[in-house]
């Protein structure tokens, strides 16, 4: 039918935030003076490191496909003072500094492609600018027909095997108990709108935003989807802890990957770390 394929799916890694993923080293900034990566950054960067170092061994004899889900970058949002910069343009260089790390890494050649998924716009500003802009620096990049660089959704077939792909549209429960739920629900909802509207029954339903790594599977007569909540490559922040309930779930810091084999059978991995940043206070 086609190709071996690995598709490596990376999201929300809001570089450019202290709290998101970075290179190790120093980063000279703009007007003089730079930032060394802390010690949360550098626990983030191993589970970046260890995730493609897996994936460099994964893709021998098999065509890469990297897909980076949305929020690349941190952006300038919400009053936050969680920064390395107030300059984008130098978080959207942290993020081409660490994904060409990454490419390199798993010898991404010729034959492998990179997609850029447009994530939420008060990270990437109006219009997923800050994603565009990194896509048109990338080796690699697949391009719409308009020749915009970054997809709001990509929904397409390898070997007979449909995905369907967005940053946003995913829905969890609250509790560790009930947080694939939301999610399940979501999977036995779009099985029975696909055969509803003629339509195509995708094998994985892949979104992010959530920064959980939450895993459903809805199995009907016509076929059965894997719906993936992926993990992120940044710790909770302090607007999460006022928004949300920041103590009880973890941060969860990682990537999937997914084969593809010519005869359209699949499976799937996962490097993903599962970090509670507060330990309970001491009396």
């Amino acid at each position: 039918m086609g190709d071996n394929y690995l598709f490596v799916f990376c999201a929300d890694t809001h570089c450019g935030s202290t709290m998101g993923l970075m290179k190790p080293g120093w980063f000279p900034l703009h007007d003089g003076g730079g930032y060394e990566p802390g010690a949360t950054q550098k626990l983030i960067w191993k589970v970046w490191e260890a995730g493609w170092d897996k994936v460099a061994k994964e893709r021998k004899g098999r065509r890469l496909i990297i897909v980076h889900v949305g929020d690349a970058v941190e952006g300038i949002h919400h009053a936050t003072t969680q920064l390395i910069s107030s300059r984008v343009d130098e978080h959207e260089k942290i993020h081409v500094d660490a994904m060409k790390w990454a490419m390199q890494k798993a010898k991404f050649g010729k034959d492998d492609a990179l997609y850029y998924i447009s994530g939420t716009e008060e990270h990437a500003g109006n219009g997923s600018r800050s994603e565009e802009t990194i896509a048109d620096k990338m080796d690699g990049v697949v391009k719409m027909n308009n020749n915009r660089a970054t997809w709001d959704v990509i929904r397409k077939s390898i070997n007979g095997v449909g995905f369907d792909i967005s940053h946003h549209g995913a829905s969890i429960g609250n509790t560790p108990l009930t947080e694939e739920n939301g999610l399940t629900q979501k999977m036995k909802a779009l099985y029975f709108d696909s055969l509803n509207y003629k339509q195509e029954i995708p094998r994985y339903w892949i979104r992010a935003h959530l920064h959980r790594f939450v895993y459903s599977r809805y199995v009907g007569a016509q076929g059965s989807i894997e719906g993936f909540v992926l993990p992120s490559f940044q710790m909770k922040t302090g607007y999460v802890y006022k928004r949300f309930n920041g103590r009880t779930t973890p941060s969860d810091i990682g990537m999937i990957w997914i084969r593809v084999d010519k005869d359209g059978s699949t499976s799937w991995d996962k490097e993903v770390l599962n970090v509670f940043q507060d330990k309970a206070d001491s009396w």
